[in-house]
């Protein structure tokens, strides 16, 4: 069987690492750079290694979008380790970059869902809230770090909300075709 983009165990995963940041990021959106750009260095590294995960199942349709998601997110976890006192600015175009690329790829992802579920859209928005945060994010880079604070809090908790529905959709397709399969078989 042809596997969705992500099993539902991925998506869970993202879904409870976003939720994370969200909460983290907003109770704390003040001054703490070093803690947020920590926070979300390790979130993108999680996120990514599930992408990678993902995409090195067998038969997985879509496993290019994956690779691509999974690379620019270990990198850009891997950069902001590295330099986890990057400025303010480079930061905010560092997130904001891999926000609207990784937007991109989500949404293409959702496209291949399309195929396997009827409720893909709450993955389509998973990836559209990825791709809107990197827009604002990018359209005022100058803004103070409480309130992009806010936002990586808002858009992780959103973005953990439909994952964690995503994971619920794809966990249905799952054990449909499971138990197809095991009635094909007998």
């Amino acid at each position: 069987m042809l596997s969705p983009v992500m099993s539902s165990r991925s998506l869970t995963g993202r879904g409870i690492a976003a939720l994370i940041l969200g909460i983290v990021a907003l109770l704390t959106p003040g001054p703490i750079l070093v803690g947020l750009t920590l926070l979300m260095g390790g979130y993108l590294f999680v996120n990514g290694i599930s992408a990678l995960a993902s995409a090195l199942k067998k038969e997985v349709e879509g496993r290019g979008w994956l690779f691509l998601e999974a690379a620019v997110c270990i990198v850009a976890g891997i950069a902001i380790f590295v330099r986890p006192v990057f400025s303010a600015f480079g930061l905010t175009y560092l997130i904001g970059a891999w926000a609207v690329f990784t937007g991109a790829l989500q949404i293409g992802e959702a496209f291949i869902l399309r195929r396997h579920i009827r409720h893909e859209g709450t993955y389509l928005i998973s990836g559209v809230l990825t791709l809107l945060l990197g827009f604002v994010i990018l359209s005022g880079p100058l803004t103070g770090l409480r309130t992009i604070g806010v936002m990586i809090g808002l858009y992780g908790i959103m973005f953990g909300i439909f994952s964690l529905a995503s994971a619920r959709h794809v966990k249905i397709l799952e054990e449909s075709t499971v138990e197809g399969e095991q009635r094909r078989a007998a």
